[in-house]
Parts: structure tokens; C-alpha cells; sequence
């Protein structure tokens, strides 16, 4: 196992190392753990990534979607812009901002609750957007799990990518 090094109280490793003037430079890993776990926590419990999708009707789905965008949003003020767990983070955004892009753009201009028998997109691709977008969150799941050492629990667990 990987010695662990610490400063201030904080998880942090050598990213780099400069010869004349001697400097090191450090990543820390500690806080971004913390954020990583936190996250991991609250995607567990959102169903919207993992249940059947007669659970929910696309308002509800759109609810639930953008609590996610909103978390993460939130979660990304308090990192730096140069660490790892930002650019996964960002990623997602991206997922999160391309999915809402494609259902939004025939259904949602009023933003009025709709049921599934009167939506358009659902009959014509909104389960084939979700499942695109459960694959896009999925894999960057399994990059920070795998990075900071964390678990996922089922059944966020049939996210992550399938390795043969």
C-alpha cells in the first residue's frame, strides 16, 4: 500500500517536483475525498438513476435530475478548478446540461408537470436519453470511487461500467 502523506491535517500526495529553486508540489486529496464520499451518499439515495421507468413520470424524472445538477453545482464552488475531482464533476454537469438539452428542447419550454401518456419526447427516445445519461454518470462514478477508494452500494452499483 502507497504511503499516505499528510499536511495541516489533510490527505495530500506530490504531484510534482521542480530542480532549482527545489519545490514540490502538492495535491490534496483529503477534502476532495470528503466531497467524493458526500456525493456518492446522495446519489445512492436518487432513484431516478436506477429504477424502473414506470417509477416516475418526466416531471418527476426532471426534479430529480436537476437536484442532481444543483448538488454537484454546489459541490464543484468548493474545489479547485485544477483538481481531479472538479473535471469529473464538470463531466457530469456536461452529461446532466446535454441530457436536459435534448428533452427540454420540444417538452418543457413552460416547464408544466406532464404525464408520461401526454409527453412526446418519453414516447419518442426520453428512456434512451436516460439510459445514456444513467452510462455517462455511471462511468464517471467508477473514476472517482476508483480514485479516492470508496464503495458503491446497490443498487447504484448497476451504473458502473461492466468490466469482462
Amino acid at each position: 500500500m502507497a504511503k499516505k502523506w499528510v499536511f495541516m491535517n489533510e490527505e495530500v500526495r506530490p504531484v510534482s517536483f521542480t530542480i532549482g529553486p527545489v519545490g514540490v508540489g502538492w495535491e490534496f486529496i483529503g477534502a476532495d475525498r470528503d466531497v467524493a464520499s458526500r456525493l456518492l451518499t446522495f446519489l445512492e439515495d436518487k432513484g431516478v438513476l436506477y429504477n424502473p421507468y414506470a417509477k416516475k413520470c418526466p416531471s418527476g424524472v426532471m426534479d430529480s435530475i436537476d437536484k442532481i445538477r444543483d448538488r454537484i453545482q454546489r459541490d464543484m464552488e468548493g474545489l479547485s478548478r485544477e483538481s481531479f475531482l472538479f473535471a469529473v464533476l464538470n463531466s457530469m454537469r456536461g452529461h446532466i446540461k446535454q441530457f436536459r438539452n435534448y428533452i427540454c428542447r420540444t417538452t418543457c419550454k413552460d416547464d408544466a408537470p406532464r404525464l408520461c401518456k401526454d409527453c412526446k419526447v418519453y414516447e419518442s427516445g426520453c428512456t434512451d436519453a436516460l439510459d445514456g445519461l444513467r452510462a455517462a454518470i455511471g462511468f464517471e462514478i467508477a473514476q472517482f470511487t476508483g480514485k479516492y477508494g470508496l464503495s458503491v452500494k446497490a443498487p447504484l452499483t448497476s451504473l458502473l461500467p461492466k468490466i469482462d
